[in-house]
């Protein structure tokens, strides 16, 4: 990425770089902090059924929710995400092989930064996964 920074000729043309190297530290930085708020509203719940703090209604919603009875919204929409994210880092991927093959330097720099963005989206949902098991795993050890 920073050899197409490198290579711009004109600031202007640094700019779609750098916009896709934002949304890339945005997204990141989204999928964290949104990982950090589930595992303090989960901490938070394991307490209160620790203490018994939990009304009949409350407990109802929480066995129907374990039980499978009714979708998990939050689930269904990260994993949505994860697809779209997937499919998108799917064909950047094989598009930039692709320009990498035609017999013009600018056009192999740009199949470079093609499918690295695209093998980005195709790892990031992956690697976001196996941190997020990682954590709680390490959780589960701490609370053992």
């Amino acid at each position: 990425m920073m050899t197409a920074l490198l290579l711009a000729r004109t600031p202007m043309e640094a700019i779609p770089v750098l916009a896709i190297i934002f949304s890339f530290v945005m997204g990141i930085v989204y999928m964290q902090n949104k990982g950090k708020e589930q595992r303090e509203r989960l901490r938070l719940l394991d307490e209160a059924i620790r203490r018994g703090q939990l009304d009949d209604q409350m407990r109802s919603e929480l066995m129907s929710g374990f039980s499978g009875q009714r979708p998990r919204r939050s689930r269904q929409g990260g994993f949505r995400l994860s697809r779209l994210s997937f499919g998108v880092g799917w064909l950047a991927m094989f598009i930039g092989i692709g320009v990498m093959f035609v017999d013009e330097s600018e056009a192999f720099t740009a199949g470079c930064v093609l499918a690295g963005i695209g093998f980005a989206l195709v790892t990031l949902p992956l690697a976001m996964r196996e941190l997020d098991m990682r954590d709680r795993e390490a959780a589960q050890r701490q609370n053992s």
